[in-house]
């Protein structure tokens, strides 16, 4: 058994240390655009103004996002002193990484080389690798998601049970890291894994929580953006990050899953 560890223990470290270095490798030589410039806006007026509850442009609050992913960029940012596109980069490449090693000890509860198949499945995921290098903020939630379902997993297959309640702080995690979504993303998943298993009383134990874990995040949000803002601000909030994304031009069309995913899962 502690044999078995000290591999996992060295396999784990092998992973992370190769998918940071495959996210990183080559950056400094690329341009910043698209989609990603505006989280290095963020992190480039934190670096020129300082602190805020909410990340800005042109020194003024956005309200699609929290302030987290771009408080990780500061910090890295303010530890080698210099902002560019590999620390911009950085704290996605790190997610992502440990991403990878949470998938090797999700096959390692079978064997050892079942964790290193799924590992490898992962790199030829075309969308996980695209995103590991970028300023990706869907990293986090994806490393949130995959520890969570981890947690569970392993507590039905070993006998320590109490790592299940190790998801409710990271719920709240997903929420720092992308609001309201960053929390349901996390539970979808670990409610339909106990759908799944047929196990109906954590199914809406989980969910039960999760709804008084998002009352209380979204509480405190909201607080939080009405000091920043006001009440208008705290509209802008509200309409950003809960009433867009339930309109129908954010619903997937009907051959997304046939073409787009082609790319996206298919090794």
């Amino acid at each position: 058994m502690k044999q078995l560890y000290n591999y996992k223990l060295i396999d784990s470290i092998v992973i992370f240390l190769t998918g940071l270095g495959l996210f990183l490798f080559g950056l400094n030589q690329q341009e910043i655009v698209g989609f990603e410039s505006r989280f290095y806006v963020f992190a480039l007026e934190m670096w020129r103004h300082g602190l805020s509850w909410f990340p800005t442009t042109y020194q003024k609050p956005y309200p699609d996002y929290p302030v987290t992913s771009t408080l990780l960029i500061y910090g890295f940012a303010k530890l080698f002193g210099v902002l560019n596109k590999t620390i911009a980069v950085l704290p996605s490449a790190i997610a992502s990484a440990l991403t990878l090693v949470v998938t090797y000890l999700i096959g390692c509860l079978h064997s050892r080389r079942w964790g290193g198949f799924a590992v490898i499945f992962l790199l030829f995921t075309g969308i996980f690798v695209v995103e590991a290098r970028t300023i990706s903020m869907d990293e986090f939630i994806t490393l949130i998601a995959t520890l969570c379902f981890y947690l569970v997993y392993s507590a039905e297959l070993l006998p320590s049970k109490a790592r299940f309640y190790w998801i409710f702080p990271l719920f709240i995690l997903g929420f720092a890291f992308r609001g309201p979504l960053g929390l349901i993303i996390p539970t979808g998943v670990v409610c339909v894994f106990y759908f799944l298993e047929k196990n109906y009383k954590m199914f809406f134990l989980v969910g039960f929580v999760s709804l008084l874990l998002m009352n209380a995040c979204l509480s405190v949000f909201l607080v939080l953006s009405y000091h920043v803002g006001g009440f208008r601000f705290v509209h802008e909030v509200l309409g950003m990050q809960v009433f867009s994304r339930l309109k129908e031009e954010h619903t997937p069309s009907h051959h997304f899953y046939f073409v787009n995913s082609l790319f996206s899962y298919a090794l």
